[in-house]
């Protein structure tokens, strides 16, 4: 169950497209993912990572929208770095969800890892991450000529956006683009960057528009009034969590590191000794070597049986809706309700 890193190669069909693409589309960041690209393809890690790295603080410079799939391939050449040389327990994984943050619709590239073990967890990380939060999207229908972008697509006032790090591009009235690293735990003020602010303070604009825009502007001081003692308020009932999702996806998650854990931590260095031992056949005898076999079997098939029934639980909770529950009788446990 080892991962293989793929023959060196160049891929016509993706720098074709870029060729052929809007410059208004394409820039220092896609130049700088392809040469990552080549550089992993070489086996040059190291200056992979250099140049992902300048992909990423080009990506806050860059004077044109930065594509989606870009910003996803920043994330996941990452990922691929560091299962190679690395951390690829917990490490590879954070990165992989980046990439699905930027662009959920990411597809794992093959060449660079071929066996199917990572190709399924990574199907299991666009689960979770499509699950996640979705905030408000925040723009203003008072300030048409302010257009804002979040990791390449054009953001209107009816998408959500997913909660996490995503980069918000602002094209301002001044006919400039300004850029930020965003984390969305709620919308920001976009427009504060048209005005020589930023994003940081994570307030959401108001939607009134009222006072001069700029940095000068202020807003005039408001007059107090004596407030009336009011009625206390009833609290708000409090809306009841889906247990049985939570059930699921939590139980479904638990399943699936699992099963990556033990694939990492024990079928991995279970398969170096056989191949030690088909290096060196004077090493063990039958029974030995018997022994060995079997144990790697069981090792994978529980592995293999965690990550299948990890991901259904994971699937399967997505879809849960508030009238489906959890149904315990004689004849074992299951759900009813509706999906």
């Amino acid at each position: 169950m080892r991962m293989t890193l793929s023959t060196p190669r160049l891929l016509l069909g993706l720098g074709l497209g870029l060729l052929s693409a809007s410059p208004a589309w394409a820039g220092k960041v896609e130049e700088d993912v392809q040469a990552a690209l080549g550089a992993i393809n070489d086996g040059d890690f190291e200056q992979a990572r250099v140049l992902l790295d300048q992909a990423e603080a080009d990506a806050a410079t860059s004077s044109s929208v930065v594509l989606s799939q870009s910003l996803a391939s920043i994330w996941f050449y990452r990922g691929v770095l560091e299962y190679y040389d690395g951390d690829r327990d917990q490490k590879t994984l954070e990165l992989w969800r980046l990439a699905l943050l930027a662009d959920l619709e990411y597809s794992f590239d093959t060449t660079l890892v071929a066996d199917q073990e990572p190709q399924d967890l990574f199907e299991a990380l666009r689960l979770e991450v499509g699950a996640r939060p979705h905030v408000e999207p925040g723009v203003r229908d008072d300030r048409p000529n302010v257009k804002v972008f979040v990791d390449g697509r054009l953001l209107n006032q009816f998408e959500l956006v997913v909660e996490g790090r995503h980069l918000v591009q602002v094209h301002c009235p001044d006919a400039k683009l300004y850029n930020e690293w965003y984390t969305f735990g709620q919308a920001p003020n976009y427009y504060a960057l048209c005005e020589g602010g930023t994003l940081g303070g994570g307030a959401v604009a108001d939607a009134g528009g009222g006072g001069k825009g700029g940095k000068g502007g202020k807003k005039p001081e408001k007059v107090e009034e004596p407030k009336e003692t009011k009625e206390p308020k009833e609290p708000r009932p409090e809306r009841d969590v889906n247990m049985t999702r939570v059930a699921l996806m939590g139980a479904g998650g638990a399943l699936f590191l699992g099963g990556a854990v033990l694939n990492f931590a024990a079928v991995n260095p279970t398969y170096a000794e056989i191949e030690a031992a088909r290096a060196a056949p004077a090493s063990l005898n039958r029974d030995e070597a018997d022994a060995l076999s079997a144990q790697f079997n069981m090792l994978r098939f529980s592995t293999i049986g965690l990550l299948g029934v990890g991901a259904a639980g994971l699937g399967v909770g997505y879809f849960v809706t508030d009238d489906t529950a959890l149904l315990v009788s004689p004849a074992g446990v299951g759900l009813t309700g509706r999906f």
